[in-house]
């Protein structure tokens, strides 16, 4: 029960620094939350944050050191928790609305460009979590594959 707990926190942790960051421009590296948390404390919500939103493709389109140098990849239940939060990231609109895979990523691109790392970011973390049929149903599930089309076809 108690690990339950646990793996609840700090998935609702993660959420909050997720929306914290998207509050800020969505433009903070998720390593530099990171460090503060790790500095509090905070390892394995550290490890989870550092490793989010495809932080590594970001660290490396930025010419930072890699990401697993500074902070080792999440482990047991926290590999969960980092899902969680890359699949939320693939539903949901900058104002929190709940929108499809394909919408998500239009809007990242009609907002930074094609080549932007965020749309790289985006895809490897699609590509990562469509390896697995549960992971892809969840994704599926909460934000349909196709927008809805004008008339309501589609």
């Amino acid at each position: 029960m108690r690990q339950c707990r646990d793996g609840r926190r700090l998935l609702l942790a993660t959420a909050w620094r997720h929306a914290v960051g998207d509050a800020l421009g969505g433009d903070v590296h998720p390593v530099i939350g990171a460090r503060a948390l790790q500095w509090a404390g905070h390892e394995r919500l550290a490890r989870v944050i550092a490793h989010h939103s495809g932080a590594a493709e970001r660290a490396q389109a930025a010419g930072l050191p890699s990401v697993e140098a500074e902070f080792p990849a999440p482990t047991g239940g926290d590999v969960q928790v980092l899902d969680l939060l890359d699949a939320e990231d693939l539903v949901t609109g900058p104002g929190g609305e709940c929108v499809s895979p394909v919408e998500r990523l239009c809007g990242v691109v009609d907002r930074c460009g094609p080549r932007h790392f965020a749309v790289r970011a985006l895809v490897a973390g699609a590509e990562r979590l469509s390896r697995s049929q549960t992971w892809r149903a969840l994704v599926e599930d909460v934000g349909p594959i196709t927008p809805s089309m004008p008339g309501g076809q589609g």
